[in-house]
């Protein structure tokens, strides 16, 4: 981007470019951006493969009274996530069950550690990154979580969304917004069905979803999807603006 490029961009859009400089990226702010048009207030925000919190600091920049559970199987990043206020931690895995499992902890990219055993990462070799660690799974409905809502929950967990929506069990019906990252291509020995994430969506009240963004391969194949999933405003009026 030349120097000249720059200076309009920050004329026409001086938010944007302050966002990137803070290390913000657009398409994360889009998600709560997203949210907003639905709720002028987010009290709780759930964060499940937190990582290094950077949605947490989007999701504050957006909602900024937000009390944040963060869940995060990578213990350095939840030693770093306490520098957030108002937030609790837990250093776990999720899953639909309470059990030890093996975690495929990607070392050059952690972003694509997984509770699934990889067959392709997007910029990691499997047999040369992959470290296999035994963690802590949990259930989410057995974790001390105190919900008010208005709630938003954001699962990034490499292809194992479905078992955590199961986990969540009834907790779920206390959820107002539910972002999941839909993954194309079959990157884990076990299928991934999004259809299966949407019956559970829809058994707790769930009964519409936004695409936000997709992102691409070079050769223009579709990567990933994010989808925000959204209960009817008009039956909570804790929802509605």
């Amino acid at each position: 981007m030349g120097i000249r490029h720059k200076i309009i961009r920050f004329i026409e859009q001086p938010s944007g470019v302050i966002d990137l400089m803070t290390g913000i990226k657009p398409a994360h702010k889009q998600y709560f951006l997203t949210v907003k048009k639905f709720t002028d207030k987010i009290n709780t925000y759930i964060d499940i493969g937190a990582n290094r919190g950077d949605l947490i600091k989007i999701c504050r920049k957006v909602f900024p009274e937000c009390y944040v559970y963060a869940v995060e199987p990578i213990k350095e990043h939840c030693d770093n996530l306490k520098k957030y206020p108002n937030i609790t931690i837990f250093n776990c895995g999720l899953w639909n069950k309470n059990m030890k499992k093996i975690f495929y902890h990607t070392k050059k990219d952690d972003m694509e550690s997984t509770l699934l055993e990889p067959l392709m990462l997007d910029s990691n070799d499997v047999k040369s990154d992959i470290v296999r660690e035994e963690i802590e799974v949990k259930r989410f409905d057995s974790l001390p979580v105190k919900i008010n809502r208005p709630c938003l929950v954001k699962l990034d967990v490499e292809g194992a969304e479905d078992r955590v929506l199961e986990g969540m069990g009834k907790m779920l019906n206390e959820v107002d917004f539910v972002l999941i990252e839909q993954i194309h291509i079959k990157k884990f020995s076990e299928k991934i069905t999004t259809s299966k994430c949407i019956k559970i969506l829809e058994d707790h009240g769930f009964t519409s979803f936004i695409q936000i963004g997709t992102t691409f391969y070079p050769s223009g194949f579709p990567s990933k999807s994010d989808l925000l999933f959204l209960k009817p405003r008009a039956d909570d009026v804790r929802y509605v603006k």
